[in-house]
């Protein structure tokens, strides 16, 4: 059981915001890394990830409900018991 939650627990950290964000930043193109101009990279940033097609069912609501749902759909709630 402690062998299972660690590994769900390794994986959970692994999607987790800060682990992942430095290798998005690395990802980034130099010249955009680089950008010393706040709105200039908030522009930039729009202008490349214009084009991405999010959906958009978890682009709305409270953030804490949201939370919730997320934790509730993986597993990684109480509720789930």
């Amino acid at each position: 059981m402690l062998q299972d939650t660690a590994i769900i627990l390794e994986s959970y950290i692994k999607l987790s915001y800060f682990w992942s964000i430095p290798n998005e930043w690395n990802a980034l193109e130099s010249s955009l890394r680089s950008t010393r101009d706040l709105n200039t990279f908030k522009m930039a940033l729009q202008r490349k990830f214009s084009s991405l097609n999010l959906a958009k069912l978890y682009n709305h609501g409270i953030a804490q409900s949201s939370v919730t749902h997320a934790r509730i759909r993986m597993g990684l709630s109480a509720l789930n018991g």
